[in-house]
């Protein structure tokens, strides 16, 4: 999973550490946004605590097309936290530098 933030103000979409921000519907990354995407990726699976509802949402989740047209990104789903959450079917995930994607039932 790609973690990406989106830009209250601007509605941007970056990395959840990197500056470049980039259309996900587009047809083209730039090398460093897929470097950037590369480097803010995380393996969620529901032996390690997520729902497996949450998993199998994800995985039904379509790639985005920027993602699609990169050999090393066209396998990857995004999940775009608007200040720090975004929703996955019933569940809330939350995203935090320190602690990585959790859920509402992590609390």
């Amino acid at each position: 999973m790609a973690l990406l933030k989106r830009d209250p103000s601007s509605g941007a979409v970056t990395t959840v550490s990197g500056t470049e921000s980039f259309d996900l519907a587009g047809e083209w990354l730039s090398p460093s946004a897929v470097a950037q995407v590369l480097d803010d990726t995380a393996l969620l699976s529901a032996p390690d605590g997520v729902s497996a509802a949450v998993v199998r949402a994800l995985r039904e989740d379509r790639v985005p097309a920027a993602f699609a047209a990169q050999p090393w990104l066209s396998h990857h789903r995004a999940l775009v936290f608007d200040n720090g959450c975004c929703r996955v079917g019933d569940s809330m995930l939350h995203y935090d530098k320190e602690f990585g994607v959790y859920t509402d039932e992590d609390l």
